[in-house]
């Protein structure tokens, strides 16, 4: 009697949507991970700890199975960190920017801290939501304009920086930086925090983060920059909810390689030669050639070729007995008569022998001293050189 599956555990697709690549069981385009396997990949995805709808954009784009919504709802709800740590529900938005159309055309920047004994730096991207963090000493504004230079040069200059009215933003030196590079300021109203909310929100997301990741964990530099790396890497490759894409598929057009990506089957790769007529010179195993010498006076050495490495290289044994690896392009071909005499000028760089060395000495002593006869210089008449004699007597011939 065949046994029937609970209406919980079928899969509800067609079966066309599934096929087999590389031994990987595919959803459509999505790795169907078997029941050992949820647990750790769970885990992988709630590693930023982010909320339900993240890990759902961010699960969609790579794997499934049966109930992953339910199962990453579980794992959200029974975290312990992020029970803890929850926001108060969010406040409704008073304050609305125009929309952007291009990559760091708006920027918003802010400060975090003193959070765990450090200064963190935010900047977001308002079209990409694209967010850079910096760890910093302090929040002076030559700091500012440091690790601001250092950002521009990486992404573009802004047109517009969004930020508060920290004393370091209002300073004549970072103001005259802004002017330097043609971005306007804009300055939200006093306690009024709301105005730079997309700087706001990030900084909720990074203490939030961070305070997550090293609850069991000393807050040294090393585990405060890690764990910041990793927070960065799983936001940026998260859908964001207002954009329907992820910050990099904003900025790069295209998503960065994780960590997940490693349970994706590997696509055979497709090289595109530009020159795929021009044709290469091939020598076969036991082929008389000569190959380039770049030590000694002789530019060639002659041996025969053993074995092809690659496409474009090959290993050649010299009549000396030596093994060179040498480019196409320093390989010739010559006849199987072709003698390696020559090989025998070349420079001996190895040390001589001290009794040689000891003789030559003695000889050079030893040899007589031919004395010649120094030519006599002949010096040159000199005049006697004074000043001129200006504004004297005239003559006329």
């Amino acid at each position: 009697m065949e046994k029937k599956l609970a209406a919980r555990d079928r899969f509800n697709i067609h079966q066309t949507a599934y096929s087999l690549q590389q031994g990987v069981i595919m959803c459509n385009d999505k790795v169907v991970i078997p029941k050992q396997s949820q647990k750790r990949i769970l885990n992988e995805l709630h590693l930023g700890h982010f909320g339900v709808i993240k890990m759902k954009h961010l699960a969609r784009r790579i794997c499934w199975w049966p109930g992953i919504d339910r199962d990453i709802e579980n794992i959200t709800k029974n975290c312990v960190q992020c029970n803890d740590t929850r926001n108060n529900p969010r406040k409704v938005e008073t304050h609305s920017w125009e929309p952007t159309t291009t990559v760091f055309d708006r920027v918003h920047i802010d400060y975090a801290g003193p959070f765990l004994n450090h200064y963190f730096l935010v900047l977001v991207d308002s079209f990409s939501k694209w967010p850079e963090v910096r760890i910093v000493k302090n929040t002076s504004a030559k700091t500012t304009i440091e690790k601001c230079r250092e950002i521009f040069s990486t992404f573009s200059i802004p047109r517009l920086l969004v930020m508060d009215n920290g004393t370091n933003f209002r300073s004549h030196e970072f103001l005259l930086f802004l002017k330097e590079n043609g971005i306007t300021p804009k300055f939200t109203a006093p306690y009024n925090p709301s105005t730079n909310g997309q700087a706001e929100r990030f900084v909720q997301v990074l203490k939030v983060g961070l305070r997550k990741n090293l609850e069991r964990k000393i807050p040294t530099f090393d585990n405060i920059h890690f764990a910041l790396q990793q927070l960065l890497l799983s936001y940026r490759t998260t859908v964001h909810t207002s954009t329907n894409e992820s910050p990099a598929e904003k900025m790069f057009s295209r998503n960065i390689r994780t960590r997940l990506d490693l349970i994706l089957p590997t696509k055979p790769q497709i090289h595109v030669h530009v020159n795929g007529n021009i044709k290469t010179r091939v020598f076969k195993e036991g082929e008389r050639v000569q190959c380039r010498n770049y030590v000694g006076r002789n530019k060639w050495c002659a041996g025969k070729v053993i074995r092809r490495l690659g496409k474009l290289h090959y290993e050649i044994a010299l009549d000396d007995g030596r093994i060179w690896k040498r480019h196409i392009n320093q390989v010739q071909k010559i006849g199987n008569d072709t003698s390696n005499e020559r090989d025998e000028l070349e420079f001996d760089y190895t040390t001589p022998d001290n009794t040689q060395t000891v003789q030559r000495e003695q000889e050079e002593q030893n040899l007589p001293t031919v004395q010649q006869e120094v030519p006599e210089i002949l010096e040159r008449h000199m005049r006697n050189c004074g000043p001129p004699q200006r504004y004297g007597k005239v003559y006329v011939h």
